[in-house]
């Protein structure tokens, strides 16, 4: 992440998004990776891993594990403010889910994904739970 903050929003080698996908391998070997549902409680600190919404390798097709989102709250609804990068659309955004009620527009926020809007419940592909406690010494 550190090598993401220090480019100019402009000039991103497409190299750092690869820190995606490597950060969800990490968090999968940890055991700390689950499956969007309806029953999954989304957290403060949770990771929100997002397929198809960058083209990561230039191959004119949108990819897996390309975006991220960092949950800062959470409601008492289940609803989950987080905020995400999308450096064509303004630099950091500040969005809503909520896993319960994924297609509401007054629970979560648009995406947009090839000029269409998308809730954000339907390109989530995983939730990354930290536990930076139950990690330590893990690696």
């Amino acid at each position: 992440m550190e090598y993401f903050y220090k480019q100019p929003l402009g000039k991103i080698d497409r190299k750092s998004y690869k820190g995606v996908y490597e950060l969800y391998r990490f968090l999968n070997r940890m055991n700390c990776i689950k499956i969007p549902s309806s029953e999954i409680t989304l957290n403060e600190g949770d990771i929100l891993f997002f397929n198809y919404l960058l083209d990561t390798d230039g191959d004119f097709k949108y990819d897996t594990y390309s975006h991220i989102g960092f949950i800062t709250s959470v409601d008492e609804e289940g609803t989950a403010t987080f905020y995400h990068c999308l450096k064509n659309h303004g630099g950091i955004q500040k969005g809503k889910i909520n896993l319960k009620y994924p297609k509401s527009k007054h629970y979560n926020t648009f995406l947009k994904v090839m000029n269409q809007k998308y809730f954000p419940a339907q390109i989530l592909a995983s939730i990354g739970k930290v536990d930076l406690l139950s990690l330590r010494g893990r690696f």
